[in-house]
């Protein structure tokens, strides 16, 4: 005599998982690209500055404004940074 054939449990069915919502990335795309342009027109008037001082041999205020435009590209990628932190996801 044969041994009855194991019986195999059900498998249970999972639900598929549901997608996130899209993220809304249009808030911080705009202000990222008011942001770039506000900040490449602060650069670009400081560049003309820091040209003009080096031109004239003025090399006191060439250096400051060098020193400037540094701390300019500093401070707007703090900026940018903080705005990214804003709108997780895009």
């Amino acid at each position: 005599m044969q041994a009855p054939a194991p019986v195999q449990a059900p498998v249970p069915v999972q639900a598929p998982v549901p997608e996130p919502p899209p993220v809304n990335c249009s808030p911080y795309l705009s202000a990222k690209d008011d942001n770039r342009n506000r900040y490449q027109a602060q650069l670009a008037n400081n560049n003309i500055e820091y040209n003009m001082a080096l031109n004239s041999g003025d090399l006191d205020k060439a250096a400051a404004l060098y020193s400037k435009g540094q701390s300019i590209q500093q401070a707007w990628s703090q900026a940018d940074q903080r705005l990214a932190a804003q709108y997780p996801g895009c």
